[in-house]
């Protein structure tokens, strides 16, 4: 499976939590299988920015949670912006390679 699709499925809980679900609203920094999914997408995939940075924006939340520097629904909004921010750039590095891989002179897929 693709490093992205399993970035994404990893932060599906915020994308329903930034949705405004109140069962959500719940303080999952301290979630140790959530954690662990995230331990081992580093760990299968420790070159891919968007795993490293997935991975800092949750630290970095989580900790600024934790010293109540922010709330716990301003970090789930920022959470989920940068998920979104990150399937925009994957799905672009995506066409950008499927781009280069189509031969010269062919017909467009889409078009």
């Amino acid at each position: 499976m693709k490093p992205w699709v399993i970035l994404l499925a990893g932060w599906v809980t915020a994308a329903a939590q930034a949705a405004g679900d109140d069962d959500f609203y719940e303080n999952q920094c301290h979630d140790a299988a959530a954690w662990s999914k995230f331990d081992d997408l580093l760990r299968r995939f420790p070159n891919d920015h968007l795993v490293i940075r997935a991975y800092a924006t949750r630290l970095g939340i989580c900790r600024l949670i934790d010293e109540k520097k922010i709330s716990l629904e301003t970090g789930i909004q920022v959470f989920d912006i940068e998920r979104q921010r990150a399937v925009m750039e994957r799905s672009m590095e995506e066409a950008q390679r499927n781009d280069k891989k189509r031969v010269p002179g062919t017909a467009d897929p889409i078009g």
